[in-house]
């Protein structure tokens, strides 16, 4: 050892070499090549695998979205959320229109009155107010129309929603909620997913089968209504649950589908 150099370990290999005593507090590696190699680490928001330098090791996140969802504050319910018909709502929606990921929840469509009824939603069972609507513009020929986006970043939101509705086929959780939650959650889905035609009739197509048969018990328990099940001929592989014409006006009472015939 030279005169004026310290011992160090390096953090990577964790070999022994000196240094001068004036870069003692910040040598920490004994090489390039050391100084090169990075570590592999999760991120604490979206569980996904990043690397990071060693002196960097502090680093909790993998990005600047995921840096940003950590640093909201949390969301909070009100005590009684899960009663509530507008929790009902939000959690249709999941399994309709809305991306819903570990991170954040997001809906986009051309329909402001819907968008301003989920905006509505959200804000009755939880302590966000003021949630912002963006207007987007797409420059794409075939989108012509102006598209109205809600979305949510906030881990806490995003996972009170995946407690009930883990992915978009499995409703299981929503049979031990109330009947008035259970009545619109197929109101939410239907306003997002559903389809009306000119005669009145409204419809759910899907490739889940399984998926519909669960919602046919629930409209069963829900409405005591009977809806029906059959193969969709326009679209291989996919089935449609119809609700009766004697029925429709139940439905139509309750939720804003009428919109999509007015658009057609």
């Amino acid at each position: 050892m030279k005169k004026n150099q310290v011992e160090k370990i390096c953090v990577k290999c964790n070999n022994i070499f000196f240094v001068k005593a004036s870069y003692a507090d910040k040598a920490v590696y004994c090489s390039r090549e050391c100084r090169k190699n990075r570590i592999t680490k999760n991120c604490i928001i979206c569980a996904k695998e990043f690397e990071v330098k060693i002196s960097h090791n502090h680093i909790q996140t993998c990005g600047w979205d995921c840096t940003k969802l950590h640093k909201r504050k949390n969301v909070n319910f009100i005590n009684d959320y899960y009663s509530k018909p507008e929790f009902g709502y939000i959690l249709g929606l999941c399994i309709g229109d809305a991306s819903i990921s570990n991170k954040s929840f997001r809906l986009e469509v051309i329909d402001k009155e819907f968008v301003e009824k989920v905006k509505f939603c959200i804000e009755a069972i939880t302590d966000l107010k003021d949630i912002e609507i963006k207007e987007i513009n797409r420059k794409e020929e075939r989108f012509r129309n102006t598209f109205y986006q809600l979305t949510i970043i906030r881990l806490d939101f995003v996972q009170k929603l995946l407690s009930y509705i883990p992915d978009k086929h499995t409703v299981d959780k929503v049979f031990n909620l109330s009947k008035d939650v259970q009545q619109e959650f197929l109101i939410g889905i239907f306003d997002s997913d559903g389809s009306i035609a000119n005669t009145g009739q409204i419809t759910l197509i899907k490739k889940n089968l399984s998926l519909l048969k669960e919602l046919q018990k629930l409209f069963k328990i829900a409405f005591n209504i009977d809806v029906k099940i059959q193969d969709y001929s326009d679209k291989e592989y996919c089935s449609k649950i119809y609700i009766p014409r004697e029925y429709s006006d139940i439905i139509k009472n309750k939720c804003i589908i009428n919109r999509k015939k007015e658009r057609i």
